[in-house]
């Protein structure tokens, strides 16, 4: 069998995910971070909100599963295309139907992308059943009930007058020994808190900092515990003030959603990280609310796992 027997094949239509004001439906675009949402946003007239549960698959052949509703990305010439079933589908079934076209990526390229009708021929093996006891509902960890923050009033405020930012040279990876344990060293990686290997050189930065990556993915940010190397492609960013681990993971989750501004052909630099403006909770004096944000902080998803790395540097 093929997709084509599966499946109706359809296109993405929306506009760019900048281009829309922040709302309740998830934005899906290309790759396989964050299952490919990128944020939530407000749909504008004549976009395709997909209302049923579907496959997306982007020109390269990544293929992700996502409830309805949601939006996929439909602007630029490399929009998604959109598998709806054509006929019941178990949430296993779709899963397993999205790994045997992740599995046959190898087919395409930039000078081969997936389009309708390359899509549509794609061999199929059908689904026999679930030859497993693993269960995709337990694989998704439980989301704690959230609890309202009240947030008086917000302004824009410099990085600069909050933040030093800075940026030093170190070795290449590639002329130091990789070990087992040791130095972290940070570059530009996506994964691992942005570690790509441990080393027996000298850190020439401290814990309790966030790394903003200049390269590969901009605006790639990860609060370090340890202290660490981190090279030329890496910006630091620490507080000027007294340390606040609350108000530091803060500003690095803000860097991260403004990360969309960023890309190959117009990176992020130390110039340009210096200029941005970060929107934070302040009091009626204009100070900033210091027990909203670390309210706010502590009701996020993860933030248990932080809080066990968190509470052996800070008391």
């Amino acid at each position: 069998m093929t997709v084509g027997t599966l499946f109706n094949i359809g296109n993405a239509k929306s506009k760019g995910f900048e281009q829309h004001d922040e709302g309740t439906i998830p934005f899906v675009t290309n790759g396989f971070r964050n299952n490919g949402i990128v944020g939530f946003v407000d749909p504008l007239p004549m976009e395709r909100v997909i209302k049923e549960q579907a496959i997306c698959i982007s020109t390269f052949c990544e293929a992700t599963v996502h409830e309805p509703p949601f939006l996929p990305r439909g602007n630029g010439g490399s929009g998604l295309i959109i598998l709806v079933p054509k006929t019941g589908m178990t949430r296993e079934e779709m899963y397993y139907y999205a790994a045997q076209v992740n599995k046959q990526s190898w087919r395409f390229s930039f000078g081969r992308m997936v389009i309708n009708e390359r899509i549509a021929c794609l061999e199929l093996q059908p689904f026999k059943g679930v030859s497993t006891t693993l269960s995709i509902e337990k694989l998704v960890p439980e989301m704690k009930q959230r609890k309202n923050v009240s947030i008086s009033k917000m302004a824009k405020k410099s990085i600069t007058d909050i933040c030093n930012i800075e940026r030093k040279y170190a070795p290449y990876m590639n002329e130091i020994d990789e070990l087992d344990s040791g130095t972290p060293y940070v570059t530009t990686t996506e994964v691992d808190n942005g570690v790509s290997i441990h080393c027996n050189e000298k850190p020439n930065f401290k814990s309790n900092s966030v790394t903003v990556s200049l390269d590969g993915i901009c605006g790639t940010t990860f609060f370090q515990f340890q202290d660490y190397i981190a090279g030329e492609k890496t910006a630091v960013v620490t507080l000027k003030e007294k340390y606040n681990p609350y108000l530091l993971l803060y500003i690095a989750a803000l860097i991260r959603m403004m990360s969309w501004r960023y890309h190959y052909g117009r990176k992020l630099s130390i110039g340009r990280l210096e200029e941005l403006s970060l929107k934070l909770p302040v009091e009626e004096d204009g100070n900033i609310d210091f027990d909203a944000i670390e309210k706010i902080v502590k009701n996020s998803y993860g933030w248990e796992i932080v809080d066990a790395h968190l509470s052996k540097t800070y008391n």
